[in-house]
């Protein structure tokens, strides 16, 4: 088992080549062969001394992380060997005399060479970068990556500017470098935000942004941070429309979600198979109808045990218990008896509070006869796992409440 150091540097150079932390051993040498030989064409057209030096630096610290890993730099020309062994060469010579005309310092913090200082940029999001150009002319002097880690650059004045290809925002100042000193800069980009208005050619769509409910279709504006958003617009009886979304700081971004009706499916009691089935047949009775004497309580008793039973026995004629089917025909049942606001879902904590505990003890009872090996409440995602949208006919800004209520009525929880 690796320890934390080794893990540390794995994570590094990955990080560093930008790939994903499962990224194996093979393609972190691909990668790295394709950066240094990127890192050496840029050395070998330097237009400076001090270019070339950052570039010098960049090799190194590729090599340095490699070596963590334990992986070797590998030259793939001759020409590439010579170009770096030309700039070792000038970076010591380059270092020599700086030795002979000033004394190294004995603070840490300084560089050993008493006219550079050092930057550090640790931009957010993480994969940004950051350059130094010359201020009169924006010729680039440096490029590196914002990962925090200081860079010693010769003292003067620059313009520093930061950017990241998720989001068109760039950070930038002019900065003046002094002799031995250190700055620092934290940056955050990607940081303003925008609306997006959903529409959809089924009146009263519900729409799902990031996996949370936020309401219906329309003209609302929702309001969005910048970056990478995920959408998903459903209603009962069509087939669910899903995308994905790019939000620009002050470009609101309209949509339009066009969902198709779902296929009819044969109904088991014939006719039309959004009709509810047939109430069953009741005998006739010989004698006259009397009032009805039993107590008020005793009748919401009565009705509240009917519609346990109507639950159950509607859930277990429609699937295995957890199956698609048989959650389908419970959400459809939920949501008719309980959907006050005729949203087509229960959101409102009126509506998961008037379900009465008997019908989700039904429902627990009848989700056990399919044998699955985890508990109803941790399989739909109301003790927070992961689950799809609206599970239960329960939206995910409802599912803590509902879970609440479930524990309340002796549901089991994660098993």
């Amino acid at each position: 088992m690796e320890d934390s150091g080794s893990s540390q540097s794995g994570d590094s150079i990955r990080a560093l080549l930008g790939l994903p932390s499962s990224a194996r051993r093979v393609r972190i040498r691909s990668k790295a062969r394709r950066l240094r030989a990127h890192i050496e064409d840029r050395l070998a057209a330097a237009p400076s001394e001090v270019f070339a030096d950052a570039r010098r630096q960049e090799v190194a610290r590729l090599a340095e992380n490699l070596a963590k890993e334990g992986l070797r730099m590998r030259s793939d020309s001759g020409g590439r060997r010579l170009a770096l062994a030309v700039g070792f060469v000038l970076g010591v010579g380059a270092a020599s005399i700086g030795f002979l005309f000033f004394f190294p310092s004995n603070e840490g913090s300084v560089p050993q060479n008493s006219l550079h200082g050092e930057i550090s940029v640790l931009g957010e999001p993480t994969n940004s970068s950051w350059a130094l150009f010359h201020p009169e002319d924006d010729r680039l002097v440096a490029e590196y990556i914002a990962d925090g880690v200081s860079r010693s650059i010769p003292s003067g004045r620059y313009r520093i500017r930061v950017s990241n290809k998720v989001c068109p925002d760039e950070w930038e100042r002019d900065i003046e470098v002094l002799p031995g000193e250190g700055r620092r800069y934290s940056p955050r980009l990607c940081q303003g935000e925008s609306a997006i208005v959903v529409e959809s050619n089924a009146e009263g769509a519900r729409l799902m942004i990031d996996g949370m409910d936020v309401g219906t279709t329309g003209s609302d504006k929702y309001p969005l941070s910048v970056g990478p958003h995920r959408l998903r617009v459903e209603k009962p009886g069509f087939e669910p429309w899903e995308g994905k979304v790019q939000i620009l700081a002050g470009r609101p971004l309209t949509l339009q979600a066009e969902l198709a009706p779902m296929p009819e499916a044969p109904s088991r009691f014939g006719g039309n198979p959004s009709d509810p089935p047939p109430a069953p047949s009741r005998p006739e009775s010989r004698m006259d109808p009397q009032p009805a004497r039993t107590a008020p309580t005793q009748t919401a008793s009565a009705e509240t045990s009917s519609a346990a039973g109507r639950t159950a026995s509607n859930s277990e004629a429609s699937g295995k218990g957890g199956s698609k089917s048989w959650h389908d025909a419970v959400r459809h049942q939920l949501v008719r008896d309980y959907d006050r606001n005729r949203s087509g879902s229960l959101d409102l904590r009126d509506e998961i509070e008037s379900i009465p505990c008997p019908v989700l003890q039904s429902l627990e009872a009848s989700y056990e006869t399919g044998g699955l090996a985890v508990a109803m409440t941790h399989l739909y995602g109301f003790d927070g796992s992961d689950a799809p949208a609206n599970t239960l006919g329960v939206t995910p800004g409802m599912r803590g409440y509902a879970y609440d209520r479930m524990k309340g009525c002796g549901l089991k929880t994660r098993r």
